[in-house]
């Protein structure tokens, strides 16, 4: 056999064809690829996930941060991590001449209404009130590097003056840290992936084929929550990220323009009532601070500062040991400790804006506003403790901190009284008025006005807000709110939709809007809003899911109405409203003894949860079984001691089954737990007192009654009254 050999030529000439196939190939994917992206978005499907969005209004642009930006990186929706209003804002794309621009990156830490920055930023008006300050905060909670590498990519395109940084808590937990999927991948966990995919996540392709909306979640176990709570990383890998994303945020500033403040990290030395002392770490273990020392000393010279936050807290100390004093868990700051930790800013700021040139005037101060003064600015107040401390119970803490907080909440209790949204509100009032510049502030105030029943007032600040900032997406929505809340519900319907004409994305908008429909009888309006909110922005929404079965009860779907009840128990299994709103619907088909069967065996299965044993009790007391119920209702009370409509139920199988003062005792003990939604049983209480033969007792609930606006039939007050008083009682 004779065989032919290929010449070099030859090979060669296959390979060359090989390569342009292969090339022609790519490229036509590649194509193909590109034309199904351009369909996506001319379809309109899918959304951006850049940093910023454009809107304008009135000629004006601005560059307005981007909810679906955070989104990306969690599965949580991002208003069950934080208040979306506290960290949205607008940025003017023409930066107005003599404003000072100040872009601030973190997480929780540096987080919410009254954090350093925002302390920082009151010494800052105070110390220089010429200067135009703007102070837009990126700054997230859950949120570690790899997200404010890409924020702080957009925002120096916006004429920064300073990038002011206090991160990394969050490296171990964070977006794409070595504790998610990627991060168990060493040959996949690196930086240029990271970024990849970072950016491909605006592709409509990529957001195709991972599907649209939030996806459902389960809420972690305590012990699953605490393993993620915030903390310094000793993993070396995280520490080198967290190092190449702050060289590429201070590369991206200095490219800018920008000064360059970056922060040392602490935290509590006292976690959980113990003193932990400073042991040396093993030569050379990688650390966040090290890091961010390694990095202010290369980039010193270009304009990058050290603010020592880590010393100015252990010197504030006066062991060197900080604690509960400045934190109220293990890295989040008190009040006082904000203000410690802004004080160590501003002397960084002041020294970096002198070496800088920067802003126009005169030097600023050496010291910083004094803390009661920064107070009155924030709105500090006991009033505003206890509303902090209120949202801090609802969250999740070591034993000890959340004893802590308790503890305090009780003592500020009788301090604040029952009226304290109307104090709180006064003092918004009061910072506004020392601040009228801080638009953040002035949001605040609308809000709390809002929250202490003054629409009108509510109303009046809104729309200076809004004419002052038209995109401002909370603006627009505190006008709807005030309008509805003044009893205008076609102004309210019309300010809701221009929102979600701007802000299709307002989760908050979308369900209100779908709230005033179905406060109007407008079910077909109602469902539907409530199903694009559910599907769009929060599918374990229980409460929505709850609405949304109203809506179809009112169309009378019921058997649609049923399944979404037990969507959301399967959702949120002890959320007790799904179940009330459940059983009304079965009442519709079934009888009371049917009812208690079905709950008994749910009750059965679900053996820690109290939302079946409660209404085990309600179908036991529409059968009439008086005896049987009040021992459902004990079940249930011995298993949720806080919900106010478990002792209230009790309260009246007990009259019923005529034990007046276990009636007495377990009202008084739903009005002590809401005395707002509770507040009606006061009536049935004097009626009960009465019956027991306490007739002091009687009035004086019959004088609660007076003071909260409850009224009481006039017979019933004519009996009080003309009671007998006890010997020796004083009328």
């Amino acid at each position: 056999m004779i065989r032919c050999r290929r010449t070099p030529a030859a090979l060669r000439a296959r390979i060359r064809g090989a390569l342009v196939l292969g090339a022609v190939s790519l490229a036509g994917a590649f194509l193909l690829l590109g034309v199904a992206e351009c369909a996506l978005r001319a379809a309109g499907y899918g959304h951006s996930t850049r940093f910023f969005l454009d809107r304008a209004d009135g000629g004006r642009e601005w560059k307005v941060t981007n909810r679906a930006f955070y989104q990306q990186f969690t599965a949580l929706p991002v208003d069950r991590i934080m208040t979306w209003d506290d960290l949205d804002f607008q940025v003017p794309v023409k930066k107005d001449p003599g404003a000072f621009r100040v872009f601030v990156f973190g997480s929780s830490a540096i987080y919410g209404p009254r954090n350093a920055s925002r302390v920082l930023e009151t010494m800052l008006r105070a110390a220089a009130p010429g200067v135009r300050w703007e102070f837009y905060s990126a700054a997230c909670p859950g949120m570690n590097s790899n997200t404010m590498w890409a924020a702080a990519r957009a925002c120096a395109r916006l004429q920064p003056d300073l990038f002011l940084v206090y991160m990394g808590n969050n490296e171990a937990v964070g977006p794409y840290g070595p504790t998610t999927p990627l991060g168990a991948h060493p040959l996949l966990w690196r930086m240029p992936v990271i970024h990849a995919l970072i950016g491909m996540s605006d592709l409509r392709l990529v957001q195709w084929a991972g599907g649209s909306g939030p996806k459902p979640w389960l809420v972690p176990d305590k012990t699953a929550i605490a393993s993620m709570t915030p903390g310094v990383t000793q993993n070396s890998a995280a520490v080198a990220h967290y190092q190449s994303n702050l060289e590429a945020m201070c590369g991206a500033g200095l490219s800018a323009g920008a000064r360059i403040v970056l922060c040392t990290l602490t935290s509590n030395r006292r976690l959980g009532g113990v003193p932990v002392p400073d042991s040396p770490l093993p030569e050379p273990m990688p650390t966040i601070n090290g890091a961010l020392r390694g990095v202010t000393a290369r980039h010193a010279s270009a304009g990058v500062v050290l603010c020592d936050v880590e010393a100015a807290l252990a010197a504030a100390s006066p062991d060197g040991l900080p604690g509960y004093d400045l934190f109220c868990d293990n890295v989040h700051f008190t009040f006082d400790g904000n203000y410690a930790v802004a004080s160590a800013m501003y002397d960084s700021v002041r020294s970096t804006l002198e070496a800088g040139g920067r802003p126009a005037g005169a030097p600023l101060p050496a010291a910083p506003l004094e803390k009661g003064e920064c107070a009155k600015r924030l709105a500090w107040t006991p009033a505003a403790e206890y509303e902090l401390l209120e949202n801090q119970m609802r969250a999740v803490f070591d034993d000890y901190s959340a004893q802590r907080i308790r503890a305090r909440h009780d003592e500020l209790a009788p301090v604040v009284g029952t009226d304290w949204k109307q104090r709180l509100a006064d003092d918004w009032r009061a910072a506004a008025d020392l601040t009228p510049e801080n638009r953040l502030t002035r949001q605040k105030l609308a809000r709390a006005l809002l929250d202490a029943k003054r629409p009108a007032e509510a109303l009046a600040e809104a729309e200076k807000l809004r004419t002052e900032l038209p995109v401002s997406r909370a603006a627009m929505r505190l006008v709807a709110q005030s309008l509805r809340a003044s009893g205008d519900p076609p102004g309210a319907e019309t300010a809701y939709r221009k929102l979600l004409a701007v802000y299709p994305d307002d989760p908050e908008g979308a369900r209100e809007l779908a709230a005033l429909c179905a406060d109007q009888k407008d079910w077909a309006e109602a469902e539907r809003l409530y199903r694009g909110y559910v599907t769009d922005h929060d599918p374990m929404d229980a409460n929505a899911l709850c609405c949304l079965a109203r809506a179809l009860a009112a169309l009378k779907r019921p058997d649609e109405a049923e399944r979404a009840c037990r969507a959301a128990i399967e959702r949120v299994p002890g959320f007790a409203p799904a179940y009330r709103e459940l059983d009304a619907l079965l009442a519709a088909r079934m009888s009371p003894e049917q009812r208690a069967a079905l709950w008994r065996g749910a009750a059965e299965e679900q053996p820690a949860l109290a939302p079946p044993r409660f209404q085990l009790g309600e179908a036991l007391a529409d059968g009439g079984h008086w005896k049987d119920a009040t021992l459902a209702y004990g079940d249930a009370e011995q298993h949720d001691p806080y919900d106010h409509m478990i002792p209230l139920q009790l309260g009246h199988a007990l009259e019923k089954e005529g034990d007046h003062a276990g009636a007495a005792a377990a009202l008084r003990r739903a009005l002590t737990l809401s005395p707002q939604f509770a507040g009606h049983a006061r009536v049935q209480l004097v009626e009960v007192l009465l019956a027991a033969g306490d007739a002091q007792g009687a009035r004086e609930e019959l004088r609660r009654c007076a003071e909260n606006g409850v009224p009481v039939p006039a017979e019933l007050a004519a009996r009080v009254n003309g009671a007998p008083a006890p010997p020796g009682a004083v009328n």
